[in-house]
């Protein structure tokens, strides 16, 4: 992946999408095109690989500028390794800068062996800090089959 630098200021690693930086330090840099950036976790099974758990939840703790757009079913998932994401209910508004803390959770309780979770900017403008995920869920004492 190459690297862009600019003197004095910051270094932007290039992927393949059209980007621009603008704005000034601290302030709103990035113009990223809609889906451009994608955050996607492991392949998370909560230290029981065995077992069947119950998702009911996921809080994301974020700050956006107030000039950010919203951002419309950011967060999707995917269960036991699988690579077709479904969307989770929720949105991310702009906070002006504060942090705040947005539930993304499904209509029925996800049941599955593993999940892992995936973030995109749905809209081309939204700017998004992400501080931390934690997740609700329940073990079910039952073993994969």
């Amino acid at each position: 992946m190459p690297e862009v630098e600019f003197p004095n200021q910051m270094s932007l690693y290039r992927f393949d999408t059209e980007n621009s930086v603008t704005g000034t330090l601290n302030g709103d840099r990035f113009n990223l095109p809609e889906d451009s950036i994608i955050i996607s976790t492991k392949d998370i099974d909560f230290g029981q690989p065995g077992l069947k758990k119950k998702v009911y939840a996921i809080y994301i703790t974020h700050r956006t500028p107030s000039s950010s757009s919203t951002q419309t079913t950011p967060v999707s998932y995917a269960t036991n390794g699988g690579t077709s994401f479904t969307n989770l209910t929720g949105n991310i508004t702009a906070t002006g800068g504060a942090w705040s803390v947005s539930k993304f959770y499904s209509a029925t309780p996800i049941e599955c062996q593993s999940i892992r979770f995936k973030v995109t900017n749905s809209s081309a403008d939204g700017m998004l800090e992400i501080n931390d995920m934690a997740i609700e869920y329940r073990q079910i004492n039952k073993k994969v089959a």
